[in-house]
């Protein structure tokens, strides 16, 4: 299914919004892709309507389908950031106790009068890309008769209009843009049942979804933002912990039998580059 891309030109959405105020987009143009098209002459036969209120009923369709959607998104996002938020709680754990044991270890060995020189972390050039930078394979496929459209000039119902208005003023869409996806939305094959139980779902859990959502990501993002810190410096750390504990043993030092990022390989420091460093967004 197509997707809507919001306009960064406000102005320009703001006035095709207005010619709903004056009674023009009531005369809708716009393109359908041939398979679209096909759809919605089906879809007016099968229901007895003529184009006009065929259009009209798939735009309101579509409309309360894209919200519903929308807020079925939202819900698959919350649920794939409350699990990235205890995998970035969980590594910054570990993380954070790397560099606070490596700063203890060398304190202890201060005590028993090992110079700075000594305990000071060998120059040598930081790699910050051992594991490699990730691809990024982008797919692309033509659909079969998506190249091919069918114009389109007809009325449609003014309480049609009032709505279309509306959401266009929300979204800031482009008419041209907005109405064939909506169209397609209407037409896409939906449980009525199951979109009416998430529609009341929407209207119940939304606002306190939008709420948490928004303070879940900025304490995940915090956390995004130490752990990425932290993990581009890891080697060095692991090494500097690794020679610390060498040195703690030399000198009659006691310390813990074996922490967890005693035995972290490539794969676990590529596992959280991949997590922490190639990446465009928490």
């Amino acid at each position: 299914m197509a997707s809507l891309h919001k306009d960064p030109n406000k102005n320009q959405s703001s006035k095709q919004s207005e010619g709903i105020e004056k009674g023009r987009f009531r005369n809708l143009e716009f393109s359908l892709k041939k398979r679209a098209y096909q759809e919605l002459l089906a879809y007016c036969q099968r229901k007895s309507l003529t184009l006009e209120d065929g259009v009209s009923s798939l735009i309101e369709r579509g409309i309360d389908n894209y919200w519903l959607m929308a807020y079925k998104s939202l819900k698959h996002d919350f649920i794939m950031l409350k699990e990235n938020f205890e995998t970035y709680k969980r590594d910054n754990k570990l993380l954070t106790a790397i560099e606070a044991q490596n700063e203890e270890l060398k304190s202890q060995l201060l005590k028993k009068g090992i110079p700075n020189q000594v305990l000071a972390t060998p120059s040598k050039k930081e790699n910050t890309n051992k594991a490699g930078e990730l691809s990024v394979a982008k797919e692309l496929a033509d659909k079969e008769g998506e190249s091919e459209a069918a114009r389109m000039s007809l009325a449609v119902r003014e309480e049609t209009a009032a709505k279309l208005k509306q959401f266009l003023i929300e979204k800031g869409f482009f008419v041209t843009d907005a109405v064939p996806v909506l169209i397609e939305y209407g037409l896409a094959s939906q449980d009525e049942y199951a979109l009416m139980a998430l529609k009341e779902e929407r209207e119940k859990e939304l606002p306190k979804m939008d709420a948490e959502y928004a303070a879940l990501r900025f304490r995940a993002y915090q956390y995004f933002k130490v752990n990425q810190t932290i993990t581009i410096r890891l080697y060095v750390l692991l090494s500097e912990n690794r020679r610390l504990k060498e040195l703690c043993q030399l000198h009659g030092i006691c310390i813990a039998a074996q922490d967890p990022w005693d035995d972290w390989g490539s794969d676990k420091i590529n596992e959280l580059y991949g997590r922490y460093v190639f990446v465009n967004r928490v």
